[in-house]
């Protein structure tokens, strides 16, 4: 069973405490002989835990066997997962992650975990289900009077990592979808533009786009890039629950993956919609994306989450959630996101004036709710 929360891990260099790189590691293999890393997070609970330091021994020409513990690298970066397979495995998986084993080539396999555990104590789905249930009961967002700021500290923190990203700018689905309903040459705002991924597709689209973002590193590297790219494209700080536009003057407002779930607070939320509303030019519309109930076991996990704070004394209303994020020094840390139900979208929305007319590609497709955004392109 998929998890509620992702599992999360990466490999850190013992002394100083900084993220391995795969260069460092293999210059430490050839020339050591070995090398000693910590590893966080729980992708492999609970053969590893979360800051256990491992030694690493170079593979040294025996292709690992089924169950050995290895460091590889998984996209490119260096990670501990288990050899899966007969006779040479060519594939790793992590014992509490419930995806599917990925094939593993022998340039990506580092070393061989000494002494590590060489078979699972439980099903990679019931692992993942004992963690998340875990993490609901005990975990919350780092303390912050305003939970807003626990997302921007996150963010800050990995801007550094998000020119490295090699996934597609723009989902193809959502892009046909923006081509289909926004006349090219209108004016664009990208909410949450992070390192301006999404608004330099946009741009190539034949959009006039601007971006903002409330986390200062991410907004200098967007302009960094930019620039780099000869890109009209600009980009401001701006928290959204107190940023504002010109009435009138939108084409499309396009939130990135989850942004309006890292608002907190319903009326901050509303109205941050209402704003949006009177942003649109006519026929204007709102692609937005929020985390979203999926299934009966998100609503559980949710269900206890809210019991258990209300238990300790604490507030917040129900889905009321986070993310989990590692820092730079290994720490696992959590970031506030309000997970919704369809239903209380739809509600927001409503009395912002705008209703929602699909869900397709992580967006809601939302025009005002007096019908005047248009069908098209003419």
């Amino acid at each position: 069973m998929r998890g509620f929360w992702h599992p999360v891990s990466a490999v850190y260099l013992n002394q100083p405490r900084v993220l391995a790189s795969p260069a460092v590691l293999r210059l430490l293999l050839a020339g050591e002989g070995c090398a000693e890393v910590v590893y966080a997070g729980d992708r492999m609970w609970p053969a590893i835990r979360h800051r256990q330091t491992l030694v690493v021994r170079p593979v040294a020409g025996s292709p690992p066997a089924d169950g050995d513990v290895v460091l590889t690298l998984d996209g490119g970066i260096p990670d501990v997962m288990r050899m899966v397979g007969a006779g040479g495995a060519t594939a790793v998986t992590a014992d509490a992650d419930p995806g599917p084993p990925r094939p593993v080539t022998s340039s990506e396999l580092l070393g061989r975990i000494e002494r590590a555990p060489r078979r699972r104590t439980m099903s990679r789905s019931i692992a993942r289900t004992w963690l998340d249930l875990v993490e609901a009961a005990a975990g919350r967002p780092d303390p912050n009077a305003d939970p807003a700021k626990t997302v921007l500290h996150k963010y800050d923190d990995q801007a550094v990592h998000y020119d490295r990203l090699e996934s597609a700018e723009l989902d193809p689905a959502l892009a046909a979808r923006i081509l289909d309903r926004v006349p090219r040459g209108a004016r664009v705002l990208v909410a949450g533009s992070g390192a301006g991924r999404e608004a330099f597709a946009l741009e190539r689209l034949g959009y006039e786009v601007s971006g903002v973002d409330f986390s200062p590193r991410m907004v200098e590297a967007a302009n960094a890039e930019a620039v780099r790219r000869g890109s009209s494209a600009r980009f401001g700080i701006a928290d959204l629950r107190f940023h504002d536009e010109l009435a009138g003057s939108l084409g499309a407002v396009v939130f990135t993956y989850d942004v309006y779930s890292f608002v907190p607070g319903l009326g901050d939320r509303e109205a941050l919609l209402a704003r949006v509303r009177r942003w649109l030019a006519g026929g204007g519309v709102v692609f937005l994306s929020a985390r979203r109930v999926h299934r009966p076991w998100d609503r559980a996990v949710l269900t206890l989450q809210w019991l258990a704070r209300a238990a300790r004394g604490g507030g917040g209303a129900w889905g009321d959630s986070h993310t989990r994020w590692l820092d730079a020094s290994g720490t696992l840390r959590r970031s506030f996101v309000h997970v919704f139900t369809d239903r209380r979208l739809d509600r927001e929305a409503s009395v912002a004036g705008l209703r929602r007319v699909f869900w397709e590609a992580g967006h809601g497709l939302f025009i005002p709710r007096d019908g005047s955004a248009g069908g098209g392109r003419a």
